[in-house]
């Protein structure tokens, strides 16, 4: 029988620093996507608060909870719920959550990626749509948008630093993609 090795799906692709701008892998803890029940939403927020120390999140905003636990919005009407350690998050969500949210586990689904550094802001204008000024895309909102061709969830978590939430499976075309945005405009700024 093979012995299965878990990795991480940029293995081997990170991290990568071009001129003041790096990607990296961020460690995979568990994810959980929390959604509501009809008329449930108050005490979904109030079970979720009371349990993790995070509120259900407004629109494009992040919760900030107990032990590293997180509130992503991630679209109306859902949150993606992140542990830093992995775990069964869904499992334990889910039982708290009984008759009043849809509950499933993400934690194999998503790559988390943090591009971080002084010039990330124009790294990221080349590769999304969103308008990523401080005072309009500042520390702790959170955007469902494109990122190039694949959907993503970009985070701002500091003035310098993002986290872009793609599918695994896009993982490579995300790395590939954001390098060559870091290449473009590290090679900009040497003329």
């Amino acid at each position: 029988m093979a012995d299965l090795i878990e990795t991480s799906a940029s293995a081997g692709l990170l991290p990568v620093t071009i001129g003041n701008v790096t990607l990296q892998d961020v460690a995979p803890g568990a994810i959980a996507s929390v959604a509501p029940l009809s008329g449930a939403e108050k005490s979904t927020s109030a079970a979720l608060k009371k349990h993790c120390g995070a509120a259900f999140p407004a629109a494009g905003r992040v919760a900030g909870g107990a032990g590293g636990l997180r509130a992503i919005w991630s679209g109306r009407g859902q949150a993606l719920v992140m542990a830093e350690a992995p775990g069964d998050l869904a499992g334990e969500l889910a039982i708290l959550l009984k008759g009043k949210a849809a509950v499933t586990d993400q934690s194999d689904a998503w790559t988390t990626l943090a591009l971080q550094g002084r010039d990330v802001r124009r790294v990221l204008a080349r590769l999304t749509p969103l308008d990523l000024r401080p005072a309009t895309f500042g520390r702790g909102q959170t955007a469902r948008s494109t990122l190039v061709h694949m959907m993503a969830v970009i985070t701002c978590t500091a003035a310098d630093r993002f986290e872009i939430m793609v599918m695994r499976s896009m993982t490579q075309s995300a790395v590939h993609d954001i390098t060559r945005a870091m290449q473009g405009l590290a090679a900009r700024a040497a003329l």
